[in-house]
């Protein structure tokens, strides 16, 4: 049936009218179904399927942003089992021309490959070398931000690549409009390097808070100042909702530009695509909890819209592949935590949004499904 829709809804995407529709012609269907399952068996059984990591999104105490010797920008690039990519993804950036007083921090993750043999070949010139034991990317992002001495940060994947004039343009921006965050376009490239003609394309925007940028850590430029308190948590898949969830809504100016200023790699490789059945898959749940755990406690406002995407297609998107039952008991963890958190009362004229927000509401599993599908 799912696929029977989904080939429907693709026929049909221009159309918001027929989307609309379908929806309604399928309501009766998913409107009535109720689960026989209990909160404490629900959470019983993602436990056990995959237990929470323990670790927080936030620092044991707040980072001490001084320094004797401060510097404008920090590119902080993580490596782990990305040999083939990391000489090119250096070389884009340490060839970069530009005017600002930059550092470049590279972090082996403990990698079994030759990375920590290739970074340490690019020693000197002030470039910051860490290795460390393998802890995952967020430790690795961490130990860099701790490193750091710019005003401004950039995160750069291994696998990726840095455009020409990428920095000297987000910098200028960011100067321009004291922005707390900048970030540019993308264009794709297969894992061969290959164009894939598909591309990111921002309009220039001038806001706040984040509103019309995408939730990684990479293609953007951030004040350092918004991570005194934040950090990534570590253990956890999808540990970069931090910069949606806890980031954007702490920076004040922030702005979007047209300009491509990475090559983001399609790595075969990568956790989007090994990660489809993987029981840890239910980080997905998790982080969510996190987010709203650490938005209390720095006194963050919870952007719900955000919180309902991620517990609706990003959550139903990310675990599909799981066992019925366990799908079925991450819906009902989801439905409590918006019935807890209060998460579905914001105003929205998207349909789409109120489908799920009544699929939470009622506790109407296959509404969610469709709902998260139609999104």
């Amino acid at each position: 049936m799912k696929r029977i829709v989904q080939g429907i809804l693709a026929r049909c995407s221009k159309s918001p009218l027929m989307r609309s529709m379908i929806a309604a012609g399928y309501d009766r269907f998913v409107s009535t179904n109720s689960l026989d399952m209990s909160a404490d068996e629900a959470v019983q059984r993602v436990t056990t399927l995959s237990p929470k990591p323990h670790s927080r999104a936030c620092w044991e105490a707040p980072l001490d942003l001084a320094h004797p010797d401060p510097v404008d920008l920090s590119i902080i690039i993580p490596f782990y089992k990305t040999a083939s990519y990391a000489k090119s993804c250096i070389g884009s950036v340490i060839s970069q021309l530009h005017s600002y007083d930059v550092e470049l921090i590279l972090i082996d993750d403990g990698s079994p490959d030759e990375c920590g043999e290739i970074i340490d070949s690019y020693r000197g010139n002030g470039r910051v070398i860490i290795h460390q034991d393998n802890q995952g990317v967020a430790a690795a992002r961490n130990a860099g931000i701790q490193a750091a001495r710019g005003e401004y940060l950039m995160f750069v994947d291994s696998d990726d690549i840095l455009c020409d004039g990428a920095i000297q343009l987000l910098m200028d921006t960011a100067r321009k409009h004291d922005a707390d965050i900048v970030e540019g376009s993308h264009r794709m490239i297969s894992h061969s390097g290959l164009p894939t003609g598909r591309s990111a394309i921002h309009p220039y925007h001038v806001g706040s808070a984040g509103e019309t940028m995408f939730g990684y850590p990479w293609g953007k430029v951030i004040r350092r100042s918004l991570f005194q308190q934040i950090c990534f948590p570590c253990g956890y898949w999808y540990e970069d909702t931090i910069i949606s969830a806890l980031i954007y809504p702490s920076a004040k100016v922030t702005v979007t530009t047209p300009e491509i200023v990475t090559l983001y790699r399609l790595n075969r490789n990568g956790l989007s695509s090994l990660g489809k059945t993987a029981p840890k898959s239910v980080d997905t749940y998790y982080i969510v909890e996190e987010m709203i755990d650490t938005c209390s406690k720095l006194g963050i406002g919870i952007k719900k819209a955000d919180m309902l995407r991620q517990l609706g297609p990003f959550l139903y998107g990310r675990v599909r592949h799981l066992p019925e039952r366990d799908i079925q008991a991450l819906f009902l963890m989801a439905a409590n935590l918006v019935e807890k958190h209060d998460l579905a009362s914001f105003h929205t004229s998207d349909h789409y949004q109120k489908y799920l927000c009544t699929a939470f509401t009622l506790r109407q599993y296959r509404r969610w499904k469709w709902a998260s599908i139609l999104m």
